[in-house]
């Protein structure tokens, strides 16, 4: 039953997720008359034929339940002397607003969903502890701006000392909790943090079940060896005011995740590429992770009986995250499909032979999106390994 719930939950997710992204490919490529041959939802070899519009539009249902896609007539044609109604007939800016005009879909269905969650009421997704930035998001805040805007209630600070550290020979033990530190009462963990750093000395007031004693300790490179936690933590919901202040509180969130997004994905290359040690880079490739480890991600969300506010805003970072990543400017995506247009149609200025052009285009993207293929069956097998067997 947990397997065919997997399966189902993460099918529906990116059915709705690449079926939106596919539209705006469709739609706009219907603006600019182009003809669209064919819509398919999964991908080839084809299972069924469900209708043909009046534009002789063929919808099709594929056997192969991932992704989706939709082709235009001649999109990669090799004819000097396309046909009106073809893709490469078009000129530069009707091309490129059909390829990028998933950005028009799928970031405005993160849009609408970051609306809808502030406007219906929403516990955040959970605390930002994974990742280090400068953005500030409400649905998934860091410690300290869930604390200040009310979304996260904590209780008090708590220790837990390593043997011999500091803190320990100090007098601190496990689960002490802290009152103050050098009579001034702290709320965040990394308050605490950052005036043990800056102190040469520093006095903590402790409760031991109920029992106040005060330890004077001098940090050792800045430390004094104890780890620092919660002993309660609860996150509250966040609704707006009305539909207005919901648009702002949408708006807000869509750019502060999509500017995190955009750091995230920076760190990641730079961990693939330019790594400090290869145990950094083996990490960033451990957690690597797609829909099988989505699949898997629903199923535990089920099993914790996590409301559907929390499933929608998986959803909208998936679709934003889907949105991101096709703007990459690499081939076989819609970024890199823009890129190339835009040579083209530069080096066509310069008496290039389009004929020479379009075949060097094509097969860039066939050996990339091999590429792409092969990776995505890595990172699957990636997903089954960390499931099944760790």
């Amino acid at each position: 039953m947990t397997i065919l719930l997997w399966i189902l939950l993460t099918l529906i997710v990116f059915t709705i997720v690449v079926f939106i992204h596919e539209l705006g490919h469709f739609s706009i490529a219907r603006l600019f008359r182009v003809k669209v041959e064919e819509f398919g939802l999964w991908i080839p070899p084809k299972a069924k034929t469900l209708f043909q519009d009046k534009k002789w539009t063929e919808y099709t249902l594929n056997w192969i339940p991932l992704g989706g896609f939709v082709r235009l007539k001649w999109e990669d044609s090799l004819d000097e002397n396309p046909e009106k109604d073809s893709f490469a007939w078009k000129g530069w800016f009707a091309k490129s607003s059909i390829l990028l005009a998933w950005v028009s879909m799928n970031f405005v269905l993160t849009w609408i969903l970051f609306i809808g969650l502030f406007f219906m009421g929403s516990t955040p997704f959970w605390v930002n502890v994974f990742f280090k930035t400068d953005t500030h998001t409400k649905l998934l805040p860091t410690m300290e701006d869930g604390i200040q805007d009310g979304s996260i209630l904590v209780g008090d600070i708590i220790f837990s000392p390593l043997t011999g550290s500091v803190a320990y020979n100090a007098g601190i033990r496990e689960d002490d909790v802290l009152v103050s530190v050098n009579s001034w009462k702290v709320q965040t963990t990394s308050e605490l943090t950052e005036i043990i750093q800056k102190s040469k000395k520093v006095s903590l007031e402790i409760n031991r079940s109920w029992s106040y004693k005060t330890f004077t300790l001098e940090p050792k490179d800045k430390k004094i060896g104890a780890y620092l936690w919660y002993n309660s933590l609860k996150l509250t919901e966040i609704k707006a005011d009305n539909l207005l202040d919901a648009i702002y509180l949408g708006t807000r969130e869509f750019k502060e995740h999509f500017l995190m997004t955009a750091e995230m994905l920076g760190d990641f290359f730079r961990k693939i590429f330019f790594p400090k040690d290869t145990d950094e880079r083996k990490k960033a490739i451990e957690n690597i992770s797609w829909p099988i480890g989505l699949g898997n991600l629903f199923v535990g969300m089920i099993d914790m009986k996590v409301g559907i506010n929390i499933i929608l805003i998986v959803i909208a970072l998936i679709s934003l995250n889907l949105g991101f990543f096709n703007l990459l400017p690499l081939p076989a995506l819609d970024g890199g499909r823009f890129v190339t247009v835009t040579i083209s149609h530069i080096l066509t200025f310069l008496w290039v032979s389009k004929i020479r052009l379009l075949s060097g285009e094509r097969i860039i993207h066939i050996f990339w999106f091999l590429f792409l293929i092969l990776l995505s069956i890595l990172v699957a097998f990636e997903d089954i390994r960390k499931i099944f067997f760790q």
